[in-house]
């Protein structure tokens, strides 16, 4: 994983000359309290960058209140469904840690049937409009089983549409020693 978000914001820097080269942007949607901007920034500082979050979005209030306090920002933008693309600001890397309670093996998984499973598609809409380098986005292992696989491959496709070169990264808790039982993707390039 290291080795393909290096790779990533090397093509980045490489890419985009008329900003300070090592600076990473990135926006933040479904952020909760701000857990993947953390170890997002984290990440891109042991490599020697620094990063700037430039737009994030959370609907849940206790949440967006939280992420507010934790980074001092008051610009948290609510329910994404609602944001026009066009006038999001441009970006190197989309985090999304897209609502999982329709694809959780504790909930109906009800798939793209539940509200909440079609927040991904926002996500996609954000991608195609925006085309950043790279995106991570975070969601739980029932993702991967739900409905035989073809939720999964539908996203993946979806993905592969827009023109990103996807790495599917499976039981990230072992690879990164977290407890959480997350998935994840990573794009290695646009």
């Amino acid at each position: 994983m290291r080795e393909q978000l290096t790779l990533v914001i090397n093509n980045t820097k490489k890419i985009d000359k008329d900003r300070n080269p090592n600076i990473i942007t990135f926006i933040d949607l479904f952020a909760g309290m701000g857990g993947m901007r953390i170890g997002f920034e984290q990440a891109v500082a042991e490599l020697g960058f620094l990063s700037e979050c430039i737009f994030s979005s959370e609907i849940k209030t206790h949440a967006k209140a939280v992420y507010q306090c934790n980074f001092g920002e008051d610009y948290t933008h609510g329910d994404i469904t609602q944001v026009n693309e066009k006038d999001m600001p441009d970006f190197d890397f989309l985090l999304a840690g897209f609502p999982c309670q329709a694809f959780s093996n504790a909930g109906k998984r009800l798939g793209f049937e539940d509200t909440r499973g079609t927040l991904f598609f926002d996500v996609a809409r954000i991608l195609k409009e925006k085309k950043p380098k790279g995106f991570l986005l975070e969601n739980v292992e029932g993702l991967v089983t739900h409905n035989n696989g073809a939720t999964l491959e539908t996203i993946l496709t979806v993905l592969d549409d827009l023109g990103y070169n996807v790495s599917t990264l499976y039981w990230m808790d072992r690879i990164l020693g977290w407890l959480s039982h997350a998935s994840g993707f990573i794009s290695a390039e646009h």
